[in-house]
């Protein structure tokens, strides 16, 4: 028995998209490599001077020789942190990997702004860049409050190169991370602006016991599961979201054990970890009654600022995202309309309500379009009518936005009632 209408054609369900939004474009840095270790694991795809590799799969980076089991051999978290990158973001993601054979922090900045403004064009621009320090030597030298000098070196210099990121129109979050088996239970404040105050960078702690028991790697914090969930993230979307951002895997035994591995010190569940909280660390947490592990937080390290205007600094990497997200919109919006020809008020060459208007309402395009998104609450766009554009030629902008906000906390009360 056939069918009289002879081909029968419908078109197939579409699922969710695989390909990433631009904004999951990151960046790996693996800090004081030894030359002679990254020659023998990169083998037969070494190229002289060549230390750094782009994919968009784990099978890639595997196939230029970073494989699991060289991890072991050479007691470094290569494989691990790029395999966790993939785990969080998914397949296709781009991920640009560096390893930096020098121990001159504010030389590794200086070069890192030099290959980004040299090999990324705009329709590449990196989003997100993790730093670790893979020093196998334990720091001897000075501690302050739990982190070593160099730590606090690295932390300060990667504020400066979030600084140029942002001066040159292609801002970055930075997450750092150190190995050190011997430091001490971290106490420095990140929050209170004496390390450092820049809403870029951020620090991470705490590691997966689970991945140190297979290897020699116990106190290597987890920053491939962080950069690869900021890399999955909605650009304000809180990396902690308990809802979206299970780091446990149980058939892969990641994120497993009832331990997390921190500096010098192991620390089970149910010590105390909100003064780590407080003082502004990104680590793994578990809560009472949700399995698996989640970020604890997605803080920065800068004070939390609010004026007498109701403005408030970028505190989490979320509002920086957003900010950042918005200043690359309004640029790509504006920057054509730079040198163009626009009328004047003849009586007071000031700005006539027409060209007014029409700048608001490009900025305020911008605005809805991130409304619509969900990335922000509102916006609004104010030109200033005593911009001057025959002397000066300046126009004056200004922008009112306000974020998503997120729920840190719920609090309740439960009370009995004979009727309600």
């Amino acid at each position: 028995m056939s069918d009289l209408r002879g081909v029968i054609l419908e078109k197939g369900e579409v699922g969710p998209s695989v390909i990433p939004p631009k904004t999951s474009t990151s960046m790996l840095v693996f800090y004081n490599v030894k030359q002679s270790d990254i020659e023998e694991i990169f083998a037969n795809t070494y190229i002289p001077y060549e230390n750094y590799r782009s994919g968009t799969t784990l099978e890639y980076f595997e196939s230029q020789g970073i494989t699991e089991a060289k991890d072991s051999e050479y007691n470094y978290p290569f494989h691990r942190f790029i395999s966790e990158f993939y785990r969080m973001a998914g397949q296709n993601t781009k991920l640009h990997v560096l390893f930096y054979t020098f121990s001159d922090g504010e030389q590794l900045m200086d070069d890192l702004s030099y290959l980004i403004n040299q090999n990324f064009p705009e329709n590449e621009e990196i989003r997100q860049i993790g730093i670790y320090d893979c020093n196998k030597i334990s720091d001897t030298g000075e501690m302050v409050d739990g982190l070593s000098i160099n730590t606090i070196e690295l932390i300060h210099r990667a504020a400066i190169l979030y600084e140029w990121s942002v001066e040159n129109f292609r801002p970055f979050n930075i997450l750092i991370s150190k190995r050190n088996k011997d430091s001490q239970n971290p106490v420095a404040n990140l929050r209170d602006g004496s390390i450092v105050n820049c809403p870029g960078v951020s620090y991470i702690t705490g590691a997966d016991l689970a991945f140190g028991d297979k290897t020699d790697l116990w106190f290597s914090s987890d920053i491939g599961t962080c950069l690869g969930t900021l890399a999955a993230a909605e650009v304000n979307q809180n990396i902690g979201d308990n809802e979206a951002f299970n780091l446990t895997d149980v058939n892969r035994d990641i994120f497993t054990s009832d331990i997390i591995a921190d500096g010098g010190d192991l620390f089970e569940i149910d010590i105390p970890l909100q003064p780590l909280e407080d003082l502004g660390y990104i680590f793994p947490v578990k809560y009472v009654g949700l399995n698996g592990y989640r970020w604890n937080n997605d803080h920065v390290c800068t004070p939390i600022i609010i004026d007498a205007e109701g403005n408030m600094n970028e505190h989490t990497i979320a509002h920086t995202r957003t900010m950042n997200e918005i200043s690359r919109a309004l640029r790509k919006a504006l920057i054509p309309k730079v040198k163009t020809r626009q009328p004047v008020d003849p009586k007071t060459g000031k700005l006539p309500t027409g060209v007014i208007k029409y700048f608001e309402s490009l900025g305020d395009d911008v605005m809805t379009s991130f409304v619509n998104r969900g990335l922000i609450s509102a916006g609004k766009t104010f030109v200033d009518p005593e911009s001057d554009l025959l002397i000066e030629k300046t126009l004056k902008i200004s922008w009112s936005i306000v974020p998503t906000g997120s729920v840190g906390t719920i609090t309740g009360t439960l009370n009995l009632k004979n009727k309600i």
